[in-house]
């Protein structure tokens, strides 16, 4: 898809929930549902933790896919989904879905549990992907970790090692932002990787086109 269509319908997909919502989000914010949008793979798309749904309307808007579900484990305050996507409420703790989905995508959630939780988490994660499994989370952040004594703050903290364990076929790439940068990772079981790899951001975009 076209890098303009994309940067339009994620702008478009913010001022459409802004219609009603004040929502204002910073650069790398924009740039990560610009990246994400751009490597949905198919035609249906779960995206879990949806939040105020920026990127599921992003992806309605484009036309990236044509059945869409967003899942939280409540419908956010300023929440705002365009007619036909689907809203399902649901702990990504247990097992959420029945029905299988071409992408899956779970953005800056992972990092709000506990590491116990990871392999019950992935798990119902991948379940659901019936082609491509997309996640991002804070890459090797400064501990105390942000909020960590607080409800809703960050849990544990994603090291090289560490996601490698956890990840051992997917591809990453680091996305940018002042303070601690993001690292997208994604799962496609037609790539059929072996081994976890951090590849530049053209590589990664060229491969997952």
């Amino acid at each position: 898809m076209d890098e303009k269509i994309i940067q339009k319908s994620v702008a478009n997909s913010i001022d459409y929930i802004s219609e009603k919502h004040q929502l204002s989000l910073e650069e790398p914010d924009i740039r990560r549902h610009q990246t994400c949008l751009s490597i949905i793979k198919g035609t249906s798309l779960l995206d879990v933790g949806a939040g105020k749904g920026i990127l599921v309307n992003a992806a309605k808007i484009s036309k990236k896919a044509n059945k869409i579900t967003a899942l939280d484990i409540k419908e956010s305050q300023g929440q705002r989904l365009k007619r036909g996507i689907r809203f399902v409420q649901g702990s990504i703790l247990t097992e959420f879905q029945k029905e299988k989905y071409d992408t899956v995508t779970c953005m800056e959630v992972l990092e709000h549990h506990y590491s116990k939780d990871n392999q019950k988490i992935l798990t119902n994660l991948r379940r659901a992907a019936k082609k491509r499994l997309i996640l991002s989370v804070p890459f090797n952040e400064p501990e105390p970790l942000w909020w960590h004594n607080k409800p809703g703050g960050h849990r544990q903290k994603f090291t090289l090692s560490k996601l490698g364990e956890l990840f051992p076929s997917a591809i990453a790439t680091i996305e940018p932002r002042w303070g601690v940068d993001w690292i997208f990772l994604v799962e496609d079981k037609s790539l059929k990787n072996d081994e976890f790899k951090i590849i530049t951001k053209d590589n990664f975009l060229e491969l997952l086109a």
